[in-house]
């Protein structure tokens, strides 16, 4: 037994030796961030500006990846299969961390036990959008016109588990009213789904949509977060538009396989931090109406934990069902 147990302590210091010189030499190669979406939309957008910084902390490339679909699924089990080394990370968000396990009877991926979390980056509102075709400009007018064409009604999604989803489920909730779900690969798909007139509303987060608000090819009826944005200071918030409960935001991170050395982890998540502390980073997301962030693996952990509970009471009071 006492043979053991020091077979056991050698095995665990010759463990913690190995990960901290792989982490003095880390990186030596590219690293790939997958995004389980597709380019343009929120999530891309905010891995880009971000992974950009971040290849300058480290001094090492890092690459994009866009492994769009299925809910986030294919994103997760690349990550989940790949090597413990560090250089395949997983950029994380709302859907694929907190509310999938609520959605889906079942997950080829366990959020909480496959991931090891590095930092939090970022967090945004989503805008509730119309394109100008459709003739309502608040609220109350798209309340009006949905309940006029009940069996018409489509709203779109960058997928089916996303805050955009989940936001769209809640608006009808507290409306009284329906509306078609119709979810897409991402959200640029559901773009140029609103823009043809095929979807009539469609939540999403404010960065990928600003340059349509901005050129007039959609129509901003309110925010989702619990205060309007500088970037949009004339649209109001849903509860000031009369809508209570329905004020979500989403979230986003990176999360590296479970069992990458913690020397590396450690590595990844300083070099987040410092990434999303530099004054080019963050001057960049807040333009885009993007709240900068930047937390340790541990505080990740927490707020995941936490976000689990929250999402799950929203997806009950959004009468979503698990599939």
């Amino acid at each position: 037994m006492a043979l053991n147990r020091r077979q056991f302590i050698l095995s665990t210091i010759a463990a913690a030796a190995s990960g901290r010189a792989a982490a003095q030499d880390f990186p030596t190669r590219s690293i790939s961030v997958v995004v389980g979406a597709a380019p343009g939309g929120p999530n891309d957008i905010v891995a880009r500006l971000v992974s950009e910084q971040l290849a300058q902390q480290l001094g090492a490339p890092v690459v994009i990846e866009n492994k769009p679909g299925a809910s986030g699924f294919i994103a997760a089990t690349d990550i989940k299969g790949a090597p413990p080394d560090g250089y395949r990370l997983l950029f994380a968000y709302t859907g694929l961390m907190a509310i999938n396990p609520w959605l889906f009877k079942s997950l080829p991926y366990d959020p909480i036990a496959d991931f090891a979390p590095l930092s939090l980056v970022a967090k945004v509102p989503q805008v509730l959008l119309v394109r100008p075709q459709l003739g309502v400009r608040t609220v109350a007018e798209l309340r009006d016109w949905l309940r006029q064409h009940p069996n018409e009604a489509a709203y779109g999604s960058a997928g089916i588990g996303t805050p955009l989803h989940i936001a769209g489920e809640l608006f009808l909730s507290k409306a009284g009213l329906r509306a078609v779900h119709i979810p897409y690969k991402g959200s640029s798909p559901a773009y140029s789904e609103l823009l043809s007139g095929r979807i009539h509303f469609l939540f999403d987060g404010v960065p990928g949509v600003l340059p349509y608000i901005k050129s007039g090819k959609f129509v901003p009826l309110a925010v989702t977060g619990k205060v309007p944005l500088a970037q949009l200071p004339n649209v109001p918030t849903l509860a000031d538009a009369g809508l209570e409960g329905a004020d979500v935001e989403s979230w986003f991170g990176f999360a590296a396989p479970a069992a990458v050395p913690l020397a590396v982890r450690r590595k990844l998540t300083d070099a987040l931090i410092q990434a999303v502390q530099t004054r080019q980073l963050r001057t960049r997301l807040e333009e885009l109406g993007v709240q900068p962030w930047g937390t340790t693996g541990e505080e990740m952990a927490a707020f995941v934990a936490s976000e689990q509970k929250r999402w799950h009471q929203l997806v009950n009071n959004a009468g979503v069902h698990p599939e």
